[in-house]
């Protein structure tokens, strides 16, 4: 599988290191090392991450955590890629998550 991450996707990555920068600067490498390390395991193991929720967003969705942080991403089995379309700290309100899927950007 070859990993993908949307634009969104490392934008939402950017401003979670952003915000620690600011609350706690030694815990931005090991958070931005993990995350990166946790979705790296999906290009061997796709379907490790759970099928989100649907009132998070529709069941081709999946989210892979690590500490607070979701990653999530959809699997396309037939063309061998895993889309990571955004990452979320977990502590957030999922209300307020938007999951916009590459098929449907223009």
């Amino acid at each position: 599988m070859k990993l993908l991450w949307t634009e969104r996707a490392l934008s939402d990555l950017d401003d979670i290191l952003d915000y620690y920068e600011d609350v706690n600067p030694r815990a931005v490498v090991e958070l931005c090392s993990g995350v990166m390390s946790a979705a790296s395991q999906l290009e061997v193991f796709p379907e490790m991450g759970p099928r989100l929720r649907e009132q998070i967003g529709p069941a081709r969705y999946r989210a892979l955590t690590h500490r607070t942080v979701r990653i999530i991403y959809r699997l396309d089995s037939h063309a061998q890629r895993v889309h990571v379309l955004r990452v979320w700290d977990g502590r957030r309100d999922p209300g307020r998550l938007e999951i916009i899927d590459i098929d449907s950007e223009g």
